[in-house]
Order: structure tokens, then sequence, then C-alpha cells
């Protein structure tokens, strides 16, 4: 069996081959050729958070479960709020393939859905884009839209002012060409915006 670490799930995968893998899963589902049931959620109240399973198969090709836990309070132990890890089985036999990490793979592959989304409804002469949120989910999805738009502004608002600065300042180091904002006034940078991103649990 195949043991894959965030590091190497990283290094084995790009996220234009993950908004591809998610086109071609929508497309599967569409036509009947995969299975996916509902997720099981089972809380845990003791510890503010939920743990999902997400099981799915695709016809004459891959099984598989996702487990992803919820726990917002993993941060003061410097860890994940969002740990999670795939397994996937050979379908003749059952028999464990692979075990893999999965928190990054979740941002990636969630950020991945929503860029489909975007090239498909949004301008294609979509300049400027808003993002609430400086997490990993904001992250990955200003990574994954700038692989399907052409961004020249990117606005970031979060209640932490900090983890703003922080996220803008990884964006402008990974893509210089683009102008990096952050604001806590929402209704500015909605006016602005050519785009929206909601990659926050805030309401």
């Amino acid at each position: 069996m195949i043991v894959l670490s965030e590091k190497e799930v990283k290094e084995a995968i790009s996220m234009e081959e993950v908004i591809e893998a998610n086109r071609d899963g929508f497309m599967k589902e569409f036509e009947g050729k995969a299975v996916v049931p509902n997720r099981i959620i089972l809380p845990t109240p003791k510890y503010s958070g939920s743990t999902f399973f997400k099981p799915a198969s695709i016809e004459d090709s891959s099984l598989g479960l996702k487990v992803v836990s919820v726990r917002p309070h993993n941060h003061e132990k410097n860890l994940p709020n969002v740990p999670g890890f795939v397994i996937l089985l050979d379908q003749e036999t059952g028999l464990p393939t692979c075990l893999m990490d999965a928190t990054y793979l979740t941002g990636i592959r969630t950020a991945a859905g929503s860029a489909l989304a975007t090239s498909i409804l949004s301008r294609p002469e979509s300049k400027v884009l808003t993002v609430f949120g400086a997490g990993l989910q904001a992250q990955t999805h200003i990574d994954a839209i700038l692989c399907v738009r052409k961004i020249e502004h990117i606005f970031i608002c979060n209640r932490s002012v900090e983890n703003a600065k922080k996220l803008s300042i990884i964006v402008e180091e990974k893509y210089p060409h683009v102008k990096v904002s952050f604001s806590v006034s929402t209704e500015e940078v909605v006016r602005k915006a050519d785009i929206i991103v909601a990659a926050t649990n805030s309401s």
C-alpha cells in the first residue's frame, strides 16, 4: 500500500490537474457512472467539532473514502483545524491501495470546484477578485481562480487584519504581477469585485 504525506500530495498534483479531475468527476456523476452517497456526520460536541465520512466510487476506476474533521481549537495546538485523510481501495479485492493525507487535498479540491464553476459562470474578462477569509481555503481559492481568470487585483477581507496581511504577503510573492489589498470594508470590496469568494465560516 502506498502512503503519501501532505508534502508528497502537494508534489504529486497541480491545481490545473485538480480542476480537470473535478470536471471529470462531475461529468461521471452526471452520466451515472459515479456513486456518491450522502456523507455521514458524527458530531463531537465536547471538542466543538464534527467528523465527516465521505465515500465514493467511479465505475471501473476508483473506490475510496475521505475522512475529514473540523476541530476549531486545533490551531491552539499548532495543528490544522480541518485535518483529513483519504483511503483508496482496489475495487476487485476491496484491499487498501493508498492512504494519503487529505488536509491540503481538501483545500485544493474545494477550490478547484469553485474555479471550475468560475470558468463557466464568470465573465471571461473578469479582473478583480474579492476573497472573504485568510486561511487555507482563501489561499487555495486564489490559486485556483488565477488558473482560470487573468486576475489583476485581489481584495482580501478578513476580521483579523494580521491574518489578511500574512496572506497578502504570500500572494504578492507568488503572483508579483497581481495587486493585493486588504480591507475590513465589506461593501467597498463587494462593489469593486468581478468575482467573490466566501472562504470563511464567519456569518
